[in-house]
């Protein structure tokens, strides 16, 4: 498994990016993150979304979240989801 995270604070607030793969990095086909079974998770303002997706990977409803960690577990459980 593989999870990333990154910041931006574009226009005035700042979101929390989580990338997250079933695979690893040397199983990615072309080393390409998106020919994994991916997700992109946008956290901000409390609220969790999943921006985009494997078209083979499950949906995910947006959801609050108090904290980091909160979100991290409920990611981890939809990608568990796949396996």
């Amino acid at each position: 498994m593989y999870l990333k995270t990154d910041q931006s604070s574009l226009g005035g607030s700042t979101s929390t990016f989580l990338k997250v793969a079933v695979e690893s990095p040397e199983d990615w086909k072309y080393n390409i993150f998106h020919n994994a079974h991916y997700g992109i998770f946008c956290l901000r303002e409390g609220k969790l979304e999943l921006i985009s997706k494997h078209f083979e990977m499950p949906k995910f409803r947006k959801c609050k979240c108090n904290s980091f960690e909160v979100a991290q577990n409920k990611v981890t459980e939809w990608i568990a989801q796949f396996n």
